[in-house]
């Protein structure tokens, strides 16, 4: 029955933005999907999927007080697909992981020449430390630049993109107070 009120809530506050995020967005609205969480425990967060569809954390649509923040969460979510962030962040993953194993085992190959295990403890602690570090950077950066096209697109449609700003802080709050 909860899941049903998140629905309707989620597809009333949908409908509702639909047509001025067309407006005001990238030209499309994908669809959405809801997924339950346990005890109302933020597990995961909201996300873009590659095939063009979002999915909502049932629990963070639940925190949402207004549908002008609905309409930040779904700009939020609509820009990292309008960017094509699965996309790039696919790619670098691939490329991220063969640096990190060719280090590795250069690291590896140095240390046995060298007869200095120290050389490839180094490098089979340091290759996926700095593999993580570089995807953590990057991933900072598509969130920065789906926040500044999210405003770009609340101010396009018509939407305050203080609204975005405001549940922000009230979700930071939340998770201080946990």
């Amino acid at each position: 029955e909860e899941m049903a009120s998140i629905g309707f809530r989620l597809r009333r506050a949908y409908r509702k933005l639909r047509w001025r995020m067309l407006r005001g967005g990238p030209g499309r609205v994908p669809r959405i999907l809801t997924v339950p969480t346990a005890n109302g425990l933020l597990s995961f967060s909201n996300m873009a999927l590659p095939n063009g569809n979002l999915v909502f954390n049932s629990a963070l649509v639940e925190r949402c007080e207004s549908p002008e923040e609905l309409a930040s969460v779904m700009a939020h979510e609509i820009a990292h697909l309008a960017a094509g962030h699965h996309m790039r962040l696919q790619s670098e993953m691939n490329a991220v992981s063969i640096e990190s194993l060719v280090a590795t085992v250069a690291g590896l190959a140095a240390g046995i020449a060298t007869n200095n295990s120290s050389i490839s403890q180094a490098a089979m602690i340091g290759s996926p430390a700095a593999a993580q570090s570089m995807m953590l950077d990057s991933m900072r950066k598509k969130e920065s630049q789906a926040d500044q096209l999210a405003i770009h697109y609340l101010a396009k449609s018509g939407f305050d993109p203080s609204n975005m700003v405001h549940f922000l802080k009230h979700l930071l709050a939340e998770q201080r107070n946990v």
